[in-house]
């Protein structure tokens, strides 16, 4: 896997800013104008079917808070899969998603997690934390590594990773303040 700064490419930030800012203000109209789910449990889970059959799963694990936002922290998750996967290795990373959704109740500052499949299994994840540090949190589950080191180089090509601030609220505008891109290798024979 190599690991590197985005600084050649800043126009596909700026398209992915635009994609993660729609994201946001989806749960901001979500949180105003649908019916919260009879099981107060948390997350709330909503899949929206979004325009041209895009699905959208918008977890929201701090209904409280999100409403009066301010100013938050947030991940921007943006991957292009692999053209051939093993079929062992789709079924675990959508087996590991879903489990992690039901683990990440325990992550402290942890506000929406919100994913936007665009073209053909290809994501967008906007996760909005209360502060930069709750990040951290996410290194403490053993599932979310598992996806990450183990499952990831196996079924993605490439992954950009976005941080920075929503500033303004669930309408406000992302300031981005850092960009990582991971591209794997593919195995041979493959």
């Amino acid at each position: 896997m190599q690991d590197s700064a985005i600084n050649s490419a800043p126009e596909k930030g700026a398209i992915d800013l635009v994609v993660l800012s729609y994201m946001a203000r989806k749960i901001r109209v979500l949180l105003h104008s649908m019916e919260h789910p009879i099981e107060t449990a948390l997350p709330w889970l909503y899949y929206l079917q979004e325009s041209r059959g895009r699905a959208h799963r918008i977890a929201i694990y701090a209904p409280q808070a999100l409403p009066s936002l301010h100013d938050c922290a947030f991940v921007g998750f943006i991957s292009r899969k692999q053209q051939s996967i093993d079929p062992f290795i789709a079924h675990e990373l959508h087996r590991v998603d879903q489990q992690l959704l039901g683990e990440l109740v325990g992550i402290s500052g942890l506000l929406a997690y919100s994913s936007l499949e665009l073209h053909a299994g290809n994501w967008y994840n906007l996760v909005l934390l209360n502060d930069a540090s709750d990040r951290a949190h996410f290194k403490d589950i053993a599932i979310h590594r598992y996806a990450a080191y183990q499952l990831a180089p196996h079924y993605y090509e490439w992954i950009r990773l976005h941080s920075g601030t929503l500033h303004g609220g669930l309408a406000g505008a992302l300031i981005l303040q850092k960009t990582k891109y991971y591209r794997f290798q593919r195995e041979k024979g493959r």
